[in-house]
């Protein structure tokens, strides 16, 4: 009796089954062998996640909208420590998105002539806040316990105000990033200084020699 010859097509065979089974259902099995495949441990996308990708739905962007809005606020007059940390009451508040140079940190002016750059943006800080009530939206808390928020005083964002002005730069996300770019072409603050350190880099200097 002539029976027909069963086909050895890919699709055909129980091991090509069984893997289209793991590839529609990758919670049965973390590890996928292919044959032919050199990585034993290709571990494909779901099928409905390559067709069907997750948007951000409506009731995704209220809620995040709603998580904005009940963020905590309060108000208070601010005492400046530095230019990226105020203190308002007991507590204490990081500025959310900018880093500004630290205390001591040096730079040259075009004339030539060097100057504490930390001290210089603390006492521009002081003279645009100093004896004015501030609110403070809080986004989160740092490694060190303090408050990170967005500052408020009558009105205007006083951390875009730093970065706009050339005194602290955008960091720790893109939040003013267009605010920076504006700044660095306009060549003011900072940006106009004939030798200026990265505020990150000077700390990472700082840290090794103390360590020598």
């Amino acid at each position: 009796m002539f029976r027909p010859r069963r086909s050895r097509s890919l699709f055909n065979t129980r091991r090509s089954r069984s893997i289209i089974r793991q590839i529609t259902n990758p919670r049965r099995s973390t590890k996928i062998r292919i044959p032919g495949l050199s990585t034993p441990n290709f571990r494909p996308a779901s099928l409905n996640k390559l067709l069907f990708p997750r948007r951000p739905t409506l009731w995704g962007l209220f809620w995040k909208i709603i998580k904005v809005s009940f963020r905590d606020k309060f108000n208070g007059s601010p005492y400046i420590v530095d230019g990226d940390t105020i203190r308002v009451g007991d507590a204490s508040i990081r500025l959310h998105g900018i880093d500004a140079p630290e205390m001591g940190q040096m730079a040259q002016r075009i004339d030539g002539k060097w100057y504490d750059q930390g001290e210089f943006v603390k006492e521009e800080l002081m003279q645009f806040i100093s004896g004015r009530s501030v609110q403070v939206e809080v986004i989160s808390k740092d490694k060190y316990r303090r408050t990170v928020g967005i500052v408020q005083c009558d009105g205007i964002d006083v951390n875009s105000w730093l970065v706009e002005k050339g005194y602290a730069i955008s960091a720790y996300g893109d939040t003013y990033k267009h605010a920076e770019r504006r700044a660095r072409r306009a060549k003011i603050g900072i940006w106009g200084d004939k030798i200026s350190f990265h505020p990150g880099e000077w700390r990472k200097k700082a840290s090794k020699a103390r360590t020598l």
